[in-house]
């Protein structure tokens, strides 16, 4: 398994790591992904300068991601509040920190397309996932805390396990649009969609141009997110040429390789203006990886979209806005081909503006 790279987004390590994850099941996304928690783990650990900072500043409350374990050893060290926040939903990596009431009919997002109604089958796979993940979970823990007890920090590192007993508050991004109904502990709190800005910022004359010369066919925003920011040979081809063959004019956020197939209608740049983009009236579909950031922008400004899912919590949220909100389609990787996913664009723009039309 090559090394995750800190520095270079670009290296073709990381690519590789990335690509090590796509479509692989939760438990082995777990033991691809530990190696790395370790090795962050164990830096911030053994940089006594942070510590001796940390000791000095008398922090009042430490607010932290729920995958920087070094967060919950600070805490218990310095006997400092914590706040937990988890951006992928109720449905945090460790199955502690959001007790599953009942495995029964509260579904965990492993495998995604399940829901709060599932079969006898569904309910027994459920709940034997949810066992695999603590297990898995149970032995990453046992590293963490090794690495942690080399260091001395003594009782501080039982946290780094024991977290979900001794945090402050947990917080979550989720909506009953696209979550399911379930009971959760009064410290486990909903921060739908704060991300969003709540000032959008007006285009700049560049893109104001591109839209002004797509015309009424309108625009169609790329965005796979700040991890998938390149992609392998086949896969970036299949979608130039999707994108080549629609009416629209197509704005990606894309850093690779210049993609062969790519349309003249096809305008790649390694940033964009992505929510503005979104907000725009001209905007027919947003072609997405179904991030959560991405899922709620969809929602907030109501957008059909084709979710073209890769690892993690993805599948889940592109099957949602597939199956439950019936806001788009989903295109799986290992079945797209450019004709298919230029048809999913069509069929989801078509019927989308005829339901607009119906409306009227």
């Amino acid at each position: 398994m090559p090394v995750f790279d800190l520095t270079s987004v670009e290296s073709s390590a990381n690519q590789k790591w990335i690509d090590s994850m796509i479509y692989q099941p939760y438990a082995t996304l777990l033991q691809i992904v530990s190696p790395v928690w370790e090795e962050n783990l164990r830096h911030a650990l053994a940089d006594k300068d942070i510590w001796t900072k940390i000791a000095s500043s008398k922090f009042d409350l430490i607010f932290a991601d729920e995958v920087v374990f070094f967060s919950r050893v600070v805490s218990s060290y310095f006997d400092i509040p914590l706040i937990l926040y988890n951006n992928w939903g109720p449905m945090s990596c460790d199955a502690n920190f959001i007790t599953r009431s009942s495995l029964a009919y509260v579904h965990s997002f492993v495998p995604p397309t399940y829901s709060d109604e599932m079969t006898f089958t569904e309910r027994f796979m459920n709940v034997l996932e949810y066992w695999h993940i603590k297990w898995i979970w149970h032995g990453i823990y046992i590293k963490f805390n090794s690495i942690c007890q080399e260091h001395g920090y003594g009782d501080a590192c039982d946290n780094i396990q024991d977290a979900y007993k001794t945090i402050s508050l947990y917080l979550m991004t989720r909506t009953d649009a696209v979550h399911y109904p379930a009971p959760y502990m009064p410290h486990v709190i909903s921060t739908e969609g704060f991300f969003l800005d709540s000032k959008i910022k007006p285009l700049d004359s560049a893109y104001t141009d591109i839209i002004q010369k797509a015309g009424k066919n309108g625009i169609i925003v790329v965005s796979f997110g700040s991890m998938l920011r390149s992609l392998d040979d086949k896969m970036r081809e299949d979608f130039a040429k999707a994108f080549a063959a629609m009416p629209q004019t197509v704005i990606w956020s894309y850093e690779g390789p210049a993609p062969k197939g790519l349309g003249n209608n096809t305008i790649v740049n390694k940033w964009i203006p992505q929510e503005s983009l979104l907000a725009h009236p001209s905007t027919k579909l947003f072609v997405t990886h179904c991030g959560v950031s991405a899922t709620f922008q969809a929602l907030h400004y109501a957008l059909p979209t084709v979710g073209v899912p890769f690892f993690w919590n993805q599948p889940f949220y592109c099957h949602k806005l597939t199956h439950r909100l019936k806001s788009g389609k989903t295109v799986l990787l290992t079945e797209m081909t450019s004709e298919g996913l230029k048809n999913a664009m069509e069929e989801v723009i078509f019927f989308f503006f005829l339901f607009i039309y119906l409306l009227g």
